[in-house]
């Protein structure tokens, strides 16, 4: 009878709640004393609530959890006599109960035990109250009375909040392990071998593409000297338009690229003739024509290839330097809790994703370069457009190791600032060795 007064608890039928309240009342089940309170509280007919916690009042008072309230002195019927409380008192101490349940299921007792403490000074009839019964015993593990006393009790709240504290920490200690423990020896590999396919990939493709841009150049350069050379030769140089638009002999200029504009294909006829097809005059900078397109323009595709490859072999160990320099100053002198795995893959993924970005800069930074003859300003431009990409790529990487080692965001920079170091200086001496072998 007992399972099946329980299973009309949970009834959609009224009547059947009805039934199985006063079943579990008179059978004094107190396995339903949990199941009477939530009913005391949510059951949407009004007359089920009521009779809800007055079957949890009378089963705790028979089998001894609450002492019965004394009756009114002019009460025949025994009842307790109930304080008189105002309306919006009233309100208020079932809010704060209510508070209380919120924060009892989140996990913050403290709180809760605080509320209920509040409610029931607001309210004195909330003590015998089911819910309010049930809820106290469920902030304190305790049973009834005590359970009620034990509430107001502040030392016993303080250990309730050292202990909520303490289950949040070994939660988060747990969560970091669990995610530092996600990545593997084999994932490393994965990485490393991914990194090192894009670094000689996008190592081979930018050194193609710049010394394929030098090249061109110095083949239009040597075009357009020639055509510019011509021009001059000839008498009253009828095919030269200087840079204050004059065409033909001008006395006030020397016959330098820099004070051409450009050059006619055909002599120049003045109006109503057509005027002819014109060559603009190249300009490159005087480090772009004597330093940076002879070098690029003579590099043949053997050295493209063996320059990439070496390139990306550098880079792989640079980042291998770094990674392994972070992780162990990390560890020695900053006692983060990582594991070398976790922080290679986090670490790797995140260069990989930014290796390709910098491929894409570099790409349209030489097609610009090139195409402007090697001025100073994009230069310039893309400098500061590198150095902010890698400053952001800096930051990034100090709170992935933050979020790997359990430690401040300061930390995390100075380990990825040493990291750097030691990665430049190898990177330097492998560039440099490559430079001279290929």
């Amino acid at each position: 009878m007992a399972k099946d007064d329980l299973k009309k608890l949970r009834s959609k039928d009224p009547e059947e709640r009805k039934l199985g309240i006063r079943g579990v009342a008179k059978s004094l089940d107190r396995s339903a004393l949990h199941q009477l309170a939530v009913m005391s509280g949510d059951d949407p007919d009004p007359n089920i609530r009521k009779l809800a916690q007055q079957a949890g009042v009378y089963i705790r008072q028979k089998t001894g959890d609450i002492d019965a309230p004394p009756p009114s002195p002019d009460s025949k019927s025994g009842k307790a006599k109930r304080i008189p409380v105002d309306d919006a008192t009233a309100q208020k101490a079932q809010k704060l109960m209510e508070y209380a349940s919120v924060n009892s299921e989140s996990g913050d007792k403290a709180k809760a035990m605080r509320a209920l403490v509040k409610a029931a000074e607001l309210d004195p009839n909330l003590l015998t109250e089911s819910f309010y019964i049930s809820l106290s015993e469920a902030l304190t593990n305790l049973e009834g009375n005590a359970a009620i006393k034990a509430l107001k009790d502040e030392s016993r709240i303080e250990q309730t909040l050292q202990k909520q504290v303490q289950v949040k920490l070994d939660k988060e200690v747990q969560a970091h392990q669990d995610e530092t423990s996600s990545a593997s020896g084999r994932d490393v590999l994965f990485d490393s071998g991914l990194f090192l396919g894009v670094s000689m990939v996008l190592g081979i493709v930018l050194l193609f593409l710049t010394a394929y841009q030098a090249g061109q150049y110095k083949t239009n350069l040597e075009a357009n000297r020639k055509i510019l050379s011509e021009a001059f030769d000839e008498n009253g140089m009828p095919r030269v338009r200087w840079i204050d638009g004059s065409v033909g002999d001008n006395l006030d200029y020397e016959l330098l690229p820099k004070n051409v504009a450009l050059v006619y294909e055909t002599p120049y006829a003045p109006p109503p003739a057509k005027e002819p097809n014109k060559t603009e005059i190249m300009k490159p900078t005087e480090l772009f024509e004597k330093s940076t397109m002879p070098y690029w323009s003579t590099i043949g595709i053997g050295q493209i290839l063996g320059r990439g490859v070496g390139f990306g072999i550098i880079a792989m160990l640079a980042v291998i330097s770094l990674i392994g320099t972070t992780h162990l100053f990390s560890q020695t002198f900053f006692g983060g809790d990582g594991r070398f795995s976790y922080t290679a893959h986090r670490l790797m993924t995140l260069f990989i994703g930014r290796a390709i970005l910098f491929g894409v800069i570099g790409f349209v930074g030489i097609l610009i370069y090139f195409g402007s003859g090697g001025d100073n300003n994009i230069g310039l431009i893309f400098m500061v457009i590198f150095g902010i990409f890698a400053f952001f790529t800096i930051l990034t990487s100090a709170s992935t190791v933050k979020n790997a080692y359990r430690f401040g965001i300061f930390s995390g920079i100075l380990t990825i600032v040493i990291g750097l170091v030691v990665a430049v200086v190898i990177g330097g001496l492998g560039g440099f060795l490559l430079t001279r072998v290929v």
